[in-house]
């Protein structure tokens, strides 16, 4: 899935995609999936808008990558009344509920699953910022399709679109 959302991701022609893929150096890209995927968060987001708002950045409502010298308190304070999403500081990936470090993982994968467990633990609605994003992992990377991602307009059409990218 990674593969095809980076592939789909180079055909679009936006600011915002060119300048997420711009981050991440094409030699890492190649080698590291753990790189690939934390791309692929970053441009889902884009492949998948919902209504933008003005001056908010949707994929940091999902993957919010830092500098390495910055401090997580202080990403904290700016990042309050957040739904559940991922901050990668360095090599960790720190999920974020209730402005509060929940867990700690050392893989985007397990950071992912650590944010739709705590979705569903705490019972929290999907941020609306990245609601279409959210539900196709739900329904096409875990399996778990429901009415919400079955009748959200737009997701079919990009999931068949995904799927017709030849790797």
């Amino acid at each position: 899935m990674v593969p095809r959302i980076l592939q789909l991701a180079k055909t679009k022609n936006t600011v915002e995609i060119t300048k997420v893929l711009g981050l991440y150096p094409k030699n890492e890209l190649e080698v590291s999936f753990d790189i690939c995927a934390c791309a692929a968060l970053e441009v889902l987001t884009y492949l998948i808008p919902v209504r933008k708002k003005k001056g908010v950045i949707p994929s940091h409502f999902l993957y919010y990558p830092q500098e390495d010298s910055v401090s997580l308190d202080a990403v904290l304070k700016e990042t309050v009344n957040r739904p559940p999403f991922i901050i990668q500081i360095e090599d960790s990936f720190h999920v974020i509920v209730d402005n509060q470090v929940l867990v700690t993982s050392y893989s985007v994968s397990e950071a992912l699953l650590n944010v739709f467990s705590s979705y569903y633990v705490f019972c929290i609605e999907y941020s609306k910022q990245v609601l279409k994003s959210l539900l196709f992992l739900q329904s096409e990377v875990f399996g778990l399709k429901d009415d919400c991602s079955r009748n959200c307009p737009g997701l079919p059409l990009f999931v068949n679109t995904l799927n017709a990218v030849k790797l």
